[in-house]
């Protein structure tokens, strides 16, 4: 399996073992609930549960010596569902984002050593457009 796969698999079981509560329903989220996926498209009517989505984004590599280079891969995380801009749930799902957050970067993940962290808080056009609340950690790991 090529790093890049064993990293995502690492990080899905990191977020599965942290045991985030989802504050609607004040308890963890169910390992089944965090998915790989490239290409993450959802019709609104799918975002009626909360769906979180790891998929691969980058993959830098930097030359450390004549043999040997270091890589940095980049994991996105995305956490999807649909709530009005003004509802609790929305203001939930931000707490959640910054939850998945800090335990990732508290995790230990075999696939490399957590390196740094970036969040787009939400997406407006998602927002606009579909009801829907976007937010996605983009998490960037060293081997």
């Amino acid at each position: 399996m090529s790093p890049i796969r064993q990293l995502l698999a690492d990080v899905v079981e990191a977020l599965a073992a942290a045991a985030v509560v989802d504050p609607e329903t004040n308890s963890a989220i169910d390992g089944d609930t965090f998915k790989i996926d490239y290409l993450p498209r959802f019709e609104v009517a799918d975002l009626k549960d909360l769906r979180i989505v790891v998929a691969p984004r980058q993959n830098t590599s930097t030359k450390i010596s004549r043999s040997s280079r270091e890589f940095e891969f980049g994991v996105q995380i995305a956490v999807i569902q649909t709530a009005a801009k003004d509802s609790e749930r929305f203001a939930q799902l931000l707490d959640l984002t910054h939850e998945l957050d800090e335990a990732l970067a508290k995790a230990t993940i075999d696939g490399g050593v957590w390196s740094r962290s970036e969040v787009s808080l939400y997406d407006v056009q998602a927002l606009e457009q579909h009801g829907a609340f976007r937010s996605v950690i983009t998490v960037y790991y060293r081997t």
